[in-house]
C-alpha cells in the first residue's frame, strides 16, 4: 500500500497518530537489518513549515511543523529513518485539527527539504523529543504526545519520565526496552504518571516482550495492545491485514481524542487511585515545600504522629493508600477512603476546560486515555495563609493516576 492510498484511509477515519516505521530493535539493543521494503518519500511540494530548534544540551534539531491546535504530537523516526516518513501522516493530524511537528533526531541529516540536524548519538534521543515539546508548547499547544516506533518509542519513554513540565501522553508501537544507548527500566516507566499505550504485534520477535513490561511497570498509567501480527512499528498500518490496521488506528485515534476532552463532563463522576507516600514526597520536593512534608505525611494518614516519621527515611513503614475522589456537578468534591468514610469534602469551581479552583487554588487536571491526573503550581510569591492551601493541595492532588469507577 502506498504512502498516499494510507493517507486516503487516515483521513476517512479522522486519525490522530503518529509513528515511525523502521527495523525491529530487539530487547538487548542490537537492531537487526533493516527490510528492504519501506515507504517512499512524501511527494513535492514539501508539506508543513521547516523549523529549527535546539536542545537543553545545545544541539541543533531540524523538523517540520504542521498545523495547529490544542493538542500536538511529537513524532520520532526509528533507526533507519529519518522525518520524512512522517510526512503524510503528520497532514492526517493536521486535518483531525491538531499540530504534529517531525524531526530528524541528532546525528540524522537526509539534507535539502527533509532538514540536517547536528550530530549526536543516538543515546541522547530523547532529549530532541523534549526539545520538540517545548517548541510546541510555545506555539501554544496545550497537550503534548511522544508518539514513536521503535527506536522513536524507546526515546518517547524515557522522555516523558525527564519531562519538566510533564507531557499529556505516550504512544509506542514495537519499542524495545533497551535500544540504540538507551535502556528503560521499572524504575523509569512507574515514574511517569501520565497514560501510555504499548503497541506490539504477538510475533514480532522481542516487541511483545517489551510492551508487556512497560504496561506492568507503568502499572494503572499503562495499557497494552499485542495484535495477531508480526509487523513492526508502522508497518502495523501499511502492511498489516486490515483488521490489525483497524484495531490499531481505533486505538491510537482513541487515546488522542481523549486528550480534547478536558471539560466539565468528563470529570464529573467517581476516580479511584492508590498513593504513594513516595509520590507525596516527591511532589513537596518539586513544589519546594520540603519543610512541610513530615506534617503532609501525618494529614494525609500514613502515620499517626509526626515523630513517627524518619527524618531521612520518611516513607519508612509507610503503607500505601487506595482512595476514591468524587466530583459531582453541583461543584462539591469529596474523598472517601476504603471503608468509604468521608475524610474530606470541599466546593470546587471551573476555571476553564483544564482547570478547576478550591477558592484560590488552582489545580490543572488533563483526562486522556481514561485515566484523570492532577497538576498543582505553587506562586513564587506565597505568604502564610498560601503555603498552607497549597500544601493540602500538594499533599491531595501528588502527581498519580486516576481511574473512573464503574
Amino acid at each position: 500500500m502506498s504512502r498516499r492510498s494510507l493517507r486516503g484511509v487516515f483521513t476517512a477515519m479522522s486519525l490522530v497518530l503518529a509513528a515511525c516505521d523502521g527495523a525491529t530493535e530487539p530487547i538487548d539493543g542490537s537492531p537487526t537489518p533493516p527490510p528492504s521494503a519501506t515507504l517512499s518519500p512524501s511527494p513535492t511540494p514539501v508539506p508543513g513549515e521547516a523549523v529549527t530548534f535546539r536542545t537543553s544540551d545545545g544541539v541543533r534539531i531540524a523538523g517540520r511543523l504542521f498545523g495547529e491546535g490544542r493538542v500536538g504530537v511529537v513524532l520520532g523516526h526509528s533507526i533507519d529513518g529519518d522525518q520524512t516518513e512522517w510526512w503524510n501522516f503528520a497532514e492526517v493530524v493536521t486535518d483531525a485539527g491538531h499540530a504534529a511537528l517531525t524531526i530528524d533526531f541528532r546525528g540524522y541529516c537526509p539534507g535539502e527539504d527533509a532538514g540536517c540536524s547536528d550530530d549526536g548519538s543516538t543515546r541522547d534521543a530523547w532529549r530532541d523529543l523534549l526539545a520538540g515539546a517545548t517548541f510546541l508548547r510555545e506555539r501554544g499547544v496545550k497537550e503534548i504526545v511522544l508518539i514513536g516506533a521503535s527506536m522513536g518509542g524507546t526515546a518517547s519513554v524515557l522522555a516523558a519520565a525527564e519531562a519538566r513540565p510533564r507531557v499529556s501522553g505516550v504512544i509506542t508501537l514495537s519499542a524495545p526496552t533497551a535500544c540504540c544507548g538507551m535502556e528503560v527500566g521499572r524504575a523509569v516507566v512507574g515514574a511517569i504518571d501520565v497514560p501510555m499505550l504499548f503497541i506490539a504485534g504477538r510475533f514480532d520477535g522481542e516487541a511483545p516482550r517489551s510492551a508487556q513490561a512497560f504496561a506492568r511497570w507503568a502499572r494503572t498509567s499503562g495499557e497494552k495492545l499485542i495484535l495477531g501480527t508480526g509487523e513492526h512499528g508502522t508497518d502495523l498500518f501499511g502492511l498489516a491485514t486490515p483488521q490489525v490496521e483497524r484495531r490499531t488506528i481505533e486505538s491510537i485515534l482513541a487515546f488522542l481524542e481523549s486528550l480534547g476532552a478536558g471539560s466539565m463532563s468528563g470529570l464529573i463522576g467517581d476516580w479511584r487511585r492508590v498513593r504513594s507516600c513516595e509520590a507525596v514526597v516527591e511532589a513537596f520536593r518539586e513544589a519546594g515545600l520540603v519543610e512541610r512534608t513530615h506534617d503532609a505525611l501525618v494529614d494525609a494518614r500514613y502515620f499517626d504522629r509526626e515523630d513517627q516519621v524518619e527524618p531521612h527515611r520518611p516513607c519508612e513503614g509507610a503503607e500505601e493508600t487506595a482512595y476514591v475522589y468524587f466530583f459531582e456537578e453541583s461543584g462539591r468534591w469529596g474523598v472517601l477512603d476504603d471503608d468509604d468514610v468521608l475524610v474530606d469534602d470541599r466546593d470546587f469551581s471551573v476555571v476553564d476546560e483544564d482547570t478547576i479552583a478550591f477558592g484560590d487554588i488552582a489545580v490543572d487536571y488533563r483526562i486522556a486515555g481514561g485515566a484523570l491526573s492532577f497538576e498543582v503550581d505553587v506562586p513564587g510569591i506565597c505568604d502564610d495563609t498560601c503555603i498552607e492551601d497549597h500544601t493540602w493541595a500538594v499533599a491531595t492532588f501528588a502527581p498519580g493516576t486516576f481511574r473512573r469507577v464503574a
